[in-house]
C-alpha cells in the first residue's frame, strides 16, 4: 500500500512549525509529512499529490478550501462558529496537541474504508522502485534538487531517470554535487568537469553558453557535466558560488530545468535546498532511516529552514 501524506497548511508560521514538530515526534510508519504556510504552494502540491490527512487553518477562506482534495479534511478553528464544508471536520486550534492528534487519528478507520473503495490499480498496486515523479509545470526555469539524509537508496539513479524523462519534452541539465560520484553508466567521459564550469562562471567576460556546450556529455537527450574528481574541491565551493552558477546558466544557457544531485557536506546545504523550486527526498521504511528523516526535518526547523519542507516531496523507495 502507498504511503500516506499528512499535509498541514497553517498561516501562523510559528504554530504550524510547532504542530509539525509535535506530529513528527509521534511519527507513524508509512506517513510523509508536508508543511505549508502559503495557500498557493499547497494548491500546487495537491495537483500532483493526494493528501490522506489535510489539516488547514480556518483563516483560509471557505471558497478556497472547497477545492482542496483529500481523504480526510480537518480545519483548525480559531473560533467556535467557523463555517465548515460538509466533509470537513472542525478541531479547536488552541487545544493541546495530543487532543488534536487523537481526533485526527480517530478518523483512521473511516479513512481506510474510503481507500478501499478506490480501484485496486489506483491504490493497491505496489509502488515501483524509483518511480518517475510528476514535476510541477508552469515555470520558465525550474531548479530541482534530489537529496536525502538516507544513503545508498538509489538517489542518483532516480535523479538521472527523472532527468531523462523530463528531457523528452524540454532541455535539462544534470549536475552531480557528490564526492566520489560513480558514473560508470554515462555514455562518454568528458575531459573537463564541474570545477571548470564553476571557474568559467566566475569569469564575467566568458561566454558561458558556449563554454557549457563544450563541457556537456549526453545520456540520450539529457545533458550532464562530469562531476568533480577531488572531493575537497567540492566541499570548498561556497553557497554563493553555486547560486551564481545556477543564475548564469538560467540567464545565458538553453536549459529550462536544472537537476542537482546533492550530498551531505556541501557548503550551505540547507540554503541550497531552500533555493530550489522542488526537493525530492527519498526514504525507506526502516527504523534507522526513518529516524534520520526525523532528525533532518528537526534540523531544518531548528536552523530556520522550515521553508524547505514547503517544497519537499518525500518518496518511499522500495529496494530490490
Amino acid at each position: 500500500m502507498q504511503s500516506k501524506n499528512f499535509v498541514i497548511c497553517d498561516l501562523e508560521e510559528q504554530y504550524g512549525n510547532h504542530f509539525l514538530r509535535w506530529v513528527i515526534d509521534r511519527k507513524r510508519m508509512g506517513v510523509n509529512y508536508h508543511l505549508f504556510h502559503d495557500v498557493e504552494k499547497l494548491q500546487a502540491f495537491l495537483k500532483g499529490e493526494r493528501a490522506t490527512y489535510l489539516v488547514v487553518d480556518s483563516e483560509i477562506p471557505k471558497e478556497v478550501r472547497e477545492d482542496f482534495v483529500a481523504n480526510k479534511r480537518f480545519v483548525l478553528m480559531r473560533e467556535a462558529e467557523t463555517a465548515l464544508i460538509a466533509d470537513e471536520i472542525g478541531i479547536e486550534k488552541y487545544r493541546d496537541m495530543d487532543t488534536i492528534l487523537e481526533r485526527i487519528y480517530s478518523e483512521e478507520l473511516e479513512t481506510v474504508q474510503q481507500m478501499a473503495k478506490r480501484s485496486v490499480a489506483d491504490w493497491e498496486a505496489p509502488q515501483a522502485p524509483l518511480a518517475k515523479p510528476a514535476v510541477v509545470a508552469g515555470e520558465t526555469h525550474q531548479l530541482i534538487a534530489v537529496y536525502s539524509p538516507v544513503h545508498r537508496i538509489g538517489k542518483t539513479q532516480f535523479a538521472i531517470e527523472m532527468g531523462k524523462e523530463l528531457a523528452k519534452k524540454k532541455s535539462v541539465l544534470y549536475l552531480n554535487l557528490e564526492p566520489y560520484a560513480g558514473f560508470g553508466q554515462l555514455d562518454e567521459k568528458q575531459e573537463e568537469n564541474l570545477a571548470n564550469l564553476l571557474y568559467y562562471a566566475s569569469q564575467e567576460y566568458q561566454n558561458l553558453g558556449l563554454k557549457l556546450s563544450m563541457l556537456t556529455g549526453h545520456m540520450g537527450k539529457l545533458d550532464y557535466i562530469e562531476p568533480m574528481e577531488i572531493s575537497q574541491d567540492l566541499y570548498h565551493v561556497k553557497l554563493e558560488h553555486w547560486k551564481a552558477l545556477i543564475e548564469r546558466i538560467q540567464k545565458e544557457c538553453i536549459y529550462e530545468t536544472i537537476i542537482l544531485d546533492v550530498s551531505d557536506g556541501i557548503d550551505g546545504l540547507y540554503g541550497l535546498l531552500d533555493y530550489c523550486d522542488t526537493v525530492y527526498t527519498h526514504f525507506i521504511e526502516e527504523p534507522i532511516a526513518l529516524e534520520k528523516i526525523k532528525r533532518y526535518t528537526e534540523n531544518l526547523m531548528k536552523t530556520g529552514y522550515a521553508s524547505v519542507l514547503e517544497h519537499t516531496i518525500q518518496k518511499k523507495v522500495v529496494l530490490n
